[in-house]
């Protein structure tokens, strides 16, 4: 055990810690006077990264606590009808075109962070500061064998343009579950794409928001 409060290298020492979380606000657990301001997007997942596992897993490329092959993911939550719902989809990871076409998907980069996965969802607020939000759901999650495979066949399908030099005609709307998304960024440069010479769109991974509901 470290002192940081939890094992790096138990995925039951880490969950047991992320669960003094639940119904909670980040707040409650960090000092006010060592927080830095963060701002732009993913303010609560660096928060928590950085204040309350005291690490900087956002650089990482594997998974985020490496010594238990476990991978952490935020995501904000509201309220429709009564039921919490995941806010927008569930990003997990920039696609490497060059990488990509010499995987297969159970070698895959995305599926390392899928296999295990941490989850700590939070209630949105327009109105709040992100170390205010309550927090909804904290747990370990796996994929069940038919998601599973869902994602598979949406992976292989990815793959498969990109192997054919068509990178550039991906689409969110070619997949069921698991998503080839835009990056959302402003004016950002298209990338260099395997098998053609026309630059494609910067995608990362994501899980679909309807099926992230909670």
């Amino acid at each position: 055990m470290n002192n940081k409060g939890y094992d790096e290298t138990s995925t039951k020492s880490i969950e047991v810690y992320a669960k003094q979380l639940q119904n909670k606000r980040l707040i409650d657990f960090i000092k006010k006077k060592k927080i830095v301001k963060i701002s732009g997007k993913g303010q609560f997942g660096q928060y928590l990264e950085k204040y309350f596992f005291e690490d900087d897993l956002n650089n990482k490329k594997g998974v985020d606590f490496e010594k238990a092959n476990l991978e952490l993911k935020t995501g904000g939550l509201y309220f429709k009808k009564g039921v919490l719902i995941a806010k927008e989809r569930l990003s997990i990871g920039f696609i490497n075109f060059s990488e990509i076409i010499h995987e297969t998907f159970y070698s895959s980069t995305l599926f390392k962070k899928l296999e295990n996965t941490l989850l700590v969802y939070y209630e949105y607020r327009r109105d709040l500061n992100p170390l205010n939000y309550k927090i909804r759901v904290v747990g370990i999650h796996q994929l069940s064998p038919d998601d599973l495979q869902q994602i598979k066949k949406d992976w292989e399908l990815i793959k498969s343009k990109v192997q054919k030099g068509e990178a550039h005609l991906i689409s969110g709307g070619d997949t069921e579950f698991l998503e080839a998304s835009t990056t959302g960024s402003k004016n950002q440069k298209l990338l260099q794409q395997p098998n053609s010479s026309i630059k494609a769109k910067a995608r990362r991974f994501a899980l679909k928001s309807p099926h992230m509901a909670s």
